[in-house]
């Protein structure tokens, strides 16, 4: 059974990396990676192109248990088992 996971990554390329090459040593297949803004409170739109944000990666892994939150360098990431949604 395929689980796919959606976990947010610090702003950081090096941050991003260390991730990726987790997650692919662990036999994760990465899906997709983009980059997010972080969201504003100010109305203008420039305000958003000024601001931090994080990587967003998607991956699926072969591993019949249920996925859980981990603490990668930086930050906190949150997993969603896509399969309970």
């Amino acid at each position: 059974m395929l689980r796919h996971s959606v976990e947010t990554c610090p702003d950081d390329v090096s941050a991003l990396e260390q991730r990726l090459d987790a997650l692919t040593g662990a036999g994760a297949r990465i899906i997709s990676v983009v980059w997010q803004a972080r969201r504003t409170e100010d109305e203008s739109q420039s305000a958003a192109y000024d601001a931090r944000g994080s990587f967003v990666i998607v991956s699926e892994t072969h591993e019949a248990g249920i996925l859980r939150e981990r603490q990668p360098v930086g930050e906190g990431i949150e997993e969603i088992d896509a399969g309970r949604a």
